[in-house]
């Protein structure tokens, strides 16, 4: 009963525009492919994207994965594969433009951009209207807005991740696909929206992909301390010159991967390496900005927090 429900929804989507006559783009006709996929160029040569821990990737890398995956799913559900072209490239007929680029420009489009350290500007849009289909959003540091823009919109067409790998998969068959004017935006109401896992590489690729595709964040956009974390933010190429940074073992020795959090120098390195991840372009230069918070911290006037 459920799949039926869900079928008839994503047949009502896709179709109701052709009932009325005044679907804004045809993607799919009977199987065959009508639109075609249009990215940067600097994105055709990029690096594929690849799941890390700590690395979100380029924002040409994340519009890669988008744009292949926009490409793949649409294959499954139809057996149509979309070409994915350059915005240098002429084509005729409609258009997808993933991720910004010339051709949201020419069309004076407000791509969601910007990062600060507030963290709220991870937003994607969908508008479709005149032949065209722009799926895009912010892809600055660690955020994923144009994949986020692209999953919404096959979550439209129904697709379902449900577990990581392809066995948690639902992608329903369909032949044609035509989509009505849409204009929506929306963005994470958490910053924050990940959990620890320990995973081998291969199951740790597709849970994270995964989170990608359910919109969460697989790379969190602040590094929280914590469980001897705290380490990654001191220099250990100092080690030698000021072990007195560092707690000791009982015969005296200094533990390389544990801070001594009495030690009152301590507090301030790691806010020297944190004032960095928290920098805004609407602040001084990096280097000032650390500075001046780092003096604050040393005089006491400053609790740092990440979030």
């Amino acid at each position: 009963m459920g799949r039926r429900l869900l079928l008839a929804f994503v047949l009502g989507f896709v179709m109701a525009s052709a009932a009325r006559g005044v679907a804004a783009i045809t993607i799919v006709d009977d199987g065959e492919p009508r639109a075609t996929i249009v990215v940067r160029e600097a994105v055709l040569e990029s690096d594929p994207y690849k799941p890390d821990r700590y690395d979100a990737g380029s924002p040409q890398q994340k519009v890669h994965l988008a744009a292949h995956d926009l490409q793949h799913y649409v294959e499954m559900s139809t057996g149509a594969k979309l070409p994915i072209v350059s915005d240098k490239e002429e084509f005729d007929g409609a258009a997808i433009p993933v991720g910004a680029s010339r051709r949201t420009d020419l069309l004076g489009l407000d791509i969601p951009d910007g990062f600060t350290a507030e963290r709220r500007e991870e937003e994607y849009m969908i508008l479709c209207r005149d032949n065209t289909l722009v799926l895009a959003g912010n892809d600055l540091a660690h955020y994923h807005g144009t994949p986020y823009a692209v999953y919404e919109f096959l979550n439209r067409l129904g697709v379902r991740w449900f577990m990581p790998s392809e066995f948690g998969e639902v992608v329903p068959r369909m032949k044609t696909i035509r989509v009505d004017e849409i204009d929506f935006r929306d963005k994470p109401d958490f910053a924050l929206r990940n959990w620890w896992l320990h995973a081998t590489p291969r199951m740790y690729a597709e849970e994270h992909l995964w989170k990608l595709r359910n919109k969460a964040g697989p790379v969190s956009s602040v590094k929280i301390p914590g469980d001897g974390s705290i380490d990654q933010y001191l220099p250990h190429d100092r080690f030698d010159e000021h072990p007195e940074w560092f707690v000791k073992n009982a015969d005296g020795t200094p533990i390389k991967s544990m801070p001594s959090l009495s030690h009152p120098d301590v507090p301030a390195l790691v806010a020297d390496a944190l004032c960095w991840d928290t920098w805004s372009p609407r602040e001084p230069s990096p280097s000032t900005w650390c500075a001046r918070e780092s003096r604050l911290l040393r005089a006491g006037k400053r609790f740092w927090t990440t979030t």
